[in-house]
């Protein structure tokens, strides 16, 4: 992954808007060689983005009936964008297009959090499972546990992975994307 400080500036250039103001312009030429070379592209809060999935996240929060934030990670080379980690909450994964490797081991702590006060070990040994998701698969991975996804094949990968916070006393509790 790049550096952050790198993020932005290395595939957009401030550009000024009809109104003089100034916004980031994505540069493709630099984006794509950043892709090629292992970078994941995220785009987060995609349903305040697209309006199906806007009503798709709608959809989900009322079948569940948690709050639902939907992301997009895209990849482009057999390299793991964000390393072995778990997430503090539910999370579910749509495999759009490409396909998609995930190992994961189950939770090391009971109910860990990513700012908890006691850091949950690093999982050993062998993964509790090691799948290889294709277009339209869905993965469903529970809070807390381990995993690390990597574009399969050499093949251009797209995935949007939902997250959900269950309610809690009543009154929905969201982290923000």
């Amino acid at each position: 992954m790049l550096p952050a400080e790198l993020k932005l500036n290395v595939w957009c250039a401030a550009t000024p808007s009809p109104g003089g103001d100034e916004h980031a312009a994505v540069l493709p030429e630099a984006l794509h060689r950043h892709l090629a070379e292992g970078a994941t592209m995220v785009l987060n809060a995609v349903d305040e983005l697209h309006p199906d999935t806007e009503h798709t996240a709608a959809d989900l929060e009322r079948l569940f009936r948690t709050v639902v934030r939907t992301n997009l990670y895209a990849s482009w080379i057999a390299t793991e964008g964000f390393g072995l980690h778990f997430d503090d909450h539910d999370v579910l994964v749509v495999q759009l297009s490409g396909r998609k490797r995930w190992r994961f081991h189950p939770p090391t702590r009971a109910a860990a959090m990513l700012h908890d006060v006691v850091t949950p070990p690093r999982p050993t040994g062998e993964p509790y499972a090691d799948t290889v998701l294709g277009e339209g698969d869905v993965l469903f991975l529970p809070r807390g546990w381990w995993h690390g996804a990597s574009a399969g094949e050499g093949t251009q990968a797209g995935s949007a992975r939902g997250r959900c916070r269950y309610r809690l006393s009543g009154s929905a509790r969201a982290r923000s994307s």
